[in-house]
């Protein structure tokens, strides 16, 4: 099951995060959800 995209708790949201951005999208839910889990 490699690139289970619900397989890690922040790790996955963080990437998907930063990959959207790099995209020109814009996730305020990951994106709470990524500092949620960095802090």
């Amino acid at each position: 099951m490699r690139g289970g995209s619900w397989g890690y708790p922040a790790d996955t949201p963080c990437v998907a995060f930063r990959r959207q951005l790099s995209l020109g999208y814009r996730q305020p839910l990951v994106g709470f959800r990524c500092v949620s889990g960095s802090k």
